[in-house]
């Protein structure tokens, strides 16, 4: 979780919903002291702005829950470890 908390104090976003697209999906990214969560966007058009959509990853001192341990079907959304590379590289697009 700390390393969630440099990056995010480094660049200025801790406790900021920022939102982000990264492999043509949009996500929101929140991060604090204590919570790194990430909430996939559905792109689905006519339906408004974040809705539906759902948690893909959230990472707290004591655990780490990911979408494929929540979906029947298997994820292809990036693990804990790949968002912290993700964020601190900046390989995403800020929307």
């Amino acid at each position: 979780m700390k390393e969630f908390v440099q990056v995010f104090e480094s660049k200025g976003w801790l406790n900021q919903d920022i939102r982000i697209r990264r492999c043509e999906s949009r996500y929101r990214v929140f991060c604090s002291e204590g919570h790194f969560f990430v909430y996939r966007i559905n792109d689905n058009c006519g339906l408004s702005h974040g809705f539906p959509g759902w948690p893909v990853c959230s990472v707290t001192q004591g655990r780490i829950t990911h979408d494929s341990e929540v979906s029947p079907l298997g994820s292809k959304e990036p693990t804990a470890g790949e968002w912290l590379r993700y964020m601190a590289d900046g390989d995403f697009e800020l929307i």
